[in-house]
């Protein structure tokens, strides 16, 4: 019998600090070296997030009776992709209730590999309503990052949202990275993943390559508009920004313009 996992706490502060809840049009990359604690974030919480969900697993990682399988993870169909393509022409939208595959493919040839993907991509564009995860992107081959592209970029226009996982923020495209709305990062061990994902979050990435295991920096697109100047109190750790440093900038603007207008009329009535 399976021992019940430690739940570490890391799992109850991301659904606090990823507001507001997922939506159709989001993109979403989630990066963290073996061990770091990104396998459970998205077996545990992210295959909830949404009622109908597709895994693209090339691994064949999941599934209910997989050794690492946590226990507690969402029930989850494994099929191969002719047995998704049969389940997809039998889907009634009319009828839609709660679904959760993955769909694995193997092959030694890239080039076939790179073709299921694309009919993969294909069949769940076609559903219109999936939560579409993509496993291990890594493994894709060459011939298959012109339809991650195509996902990345266009997703949103299919009204479904995507989410891409991967151990290293540049094991994903640089043209797909740039099109995230969030960002969950654990532990990234090279300088230069760091310095992909500050192109997108800003200063805050500086802290992932310091991460302890099963901690992360969330970032959502939001926060860059929400924040005037970079803060040493970033949103990482699972703790929110506290807003104590824009109310001092707000407060200093009030006085530098109360200043500016008293010295207008001292002007003004000298001259009078």
């Amino acid at each position: 019998m399976k021992a019940a996992p430690v739940i570490g706490p890391y799992l109850a502060r991301y659904v606090r600090v990823t507001q507001p809840p997922l939506c159709a049009a989001d993109r979403r990359m989630v990066v963290g070296i073996t061990g770091s604690g990104k396998s459970w974030l998205v077996k545990m919480i992210l295959l909830d997030e949404w009622p109908r969900v597709a895994v693209w697993d090339p691994k064949h990682e999941y599934r209910n009776d997989h050794a690492d399988a946590p226990a507690g993870m969402r029930q989850i169909q494994s099929l191969t992709l002719d047995e998704f393509e049969d389940l997809v022409q039998s889907y009634e939208p009319a009828r839609r209730g709660p679904l959760c595959v993955s769909v694995h493919f193997s092959s030694a040839d890239e080039r076939e590999e790179a073709e299921a993907f694309k009919r993969f991509c294909e069949l769940v564009r076609g559903c219109r309503d999936l939560h579409l995860i993509i496993d291990e992107i890594v493994l894709l081959p060459a011939g298959a990052h012109g339809a991650l592209k195509q996902v990345a970029c266009v997703s949103r226009d299919w009204g479904i949202p995507v989410t891409m996982v991967a151990q290293r923020a540049t094991d994903i495209p640089r043209t797909s990275r740039l099109q995230c709305r969030r960002i969950v990062s654990f532990f990234q061990l090279a300088i230069d993943d760091a310095g992909s994902l500050r192109e997108i979050m800003g200063p805050v990435a500086d802290r992932i390559t310091s991460l302890p295991e099963r901690e992360f920096v969330a970032w959502h697109f939001s926060d860059a508009f929400a924040r005037p100047a970079p803060s040493t109190e970033e949103t990482t750790l699972g703790q929110e920004t506290s807003p104590a440093p824009r109310r001092k900038v707000a407060r200093k603007i009030r006085k530098k313009t109360a200043r500016k207008r008293t010295t207008t009329k001292t002007v003004g009535a000298n001259r009078n």
